[in-house]
């Protein structure tokens, strides 16, 4: 889910400021774009009791993780806005495209490390793997 929400976040912010984009299609894709962005939070929170190094401490990941959105909220708008005003819209796409980019990367990261833990738990339940 996280991937595909990213791969959505990606075109759209490569279409949402550009200036050959059709005025019609740029609140659909500023609609999909924030939608996309909405599964996030939900994606990554789903995962939190894998990744966290004890149940305990699914609390404080969790916790991360909501940081990390409201963060991505707090400073996204104003970080647009001095790309906008210093090189012209055109520069918001690119930030965007390079911000959705980023975490598509850091997703197919996450996909890899996920697939070691889960057969390293599938290993463990093997006899003699032990």
């Amino acid at each position: 889910m996280m991937t595909a929400a990213y791969v959505a976040m990606l075109v759209s912010g490569l279409g949402m400021f550009t200036a050959i984009t059709p005025d019609a299609w740029k609140l659909p894709l500023a609609i999909l774009f924030s939608s996309a962005g909405g599964m996030l939070p939900d994606a990554v929170l789903a995962g939190a009791a894998v990744h966290a190094p004890s149940p305990a401490q699914v609390g404080s990941v969790s916790g991360v993780i909501v940081q990390g959105a409201n963060s991505g909220s707090l400073l996204g708008p104003p970080l647009l806005a001095a790309v906008a005003v210093s090189v012209g819209w055109h520069g918001g796409s690119v930030l965007l495209a390079a911000c959705s980019g980023l975490g598509l990367l850091l997703t197919l990261m996450l996909a890899g490390t996920e697939r070691r833990l889960i057969a390293g738990q599938a290993g463990a339940g093997r006899p003699g793997s032990g």
